[in-house]
């Protein structure tokens, strides 16, 4: 789904993306049009140190684990529609708290590199219910 509208309904009800509503004179002298939200990146954080913050799980002190988030990316949407149609985006479904599901597209290497560190993904494309996957497949 594409929206231009940052409240629209379907957003994390599917995977989206949301672009700047331009008008069409904009588009036409080739302004770039860029996905303001539903692409993201992962980032890996070390919880030590280095990091001014207390762990996120053990809620004091470090835990020297790595530690993921994921940032947005504003990628051109010409760029984002050839990176799905090539398979370096992928589709991503994060459980959220309470219940809820987090849905958007994110680079497949990053996909990989969240579940080998243990990071669990919803599964919502096998059946009608989701399942989460756990990384040990």
């Amino acid at each position: 789904m594409a929206t231009v509208d940052p409240k629209a309904p379907l957003i994390d009800q599917v995977h989206w993306a949301r672009t700047d509503n331009l008008p069409a004179r904009a588009i036409r002298e080739d302004r770039d049009l860029l996905v303001r939200g539903g692409v993201r990146t992962l980032n890996l954080k070390k919880c030590d140190h280095t990091n001014p913050l207390l762990c996120p799980v053990e809620k004091i002190g470090r835990c020297y684990q790595w530690h993921p988030s994921w940032d947005i990316q504003v990628p051109q949407i010409d760029d984002m529609v050839r990176r799905i149609a090539g398979g370096l985006y992928v589709p991503i479904t994060l459980k959220t708290t309470p219940g809820g599901l987090l849905r958007f597209w994110a680079p497949e290497k990053d996909r990989k590199v969240f579940v080998s560190n243990g990071g669990a993904l919803v599964d919502t494309d096998s059946s009608a219910r989701a399942e989460v996957i756990d990384g040990s497949a």
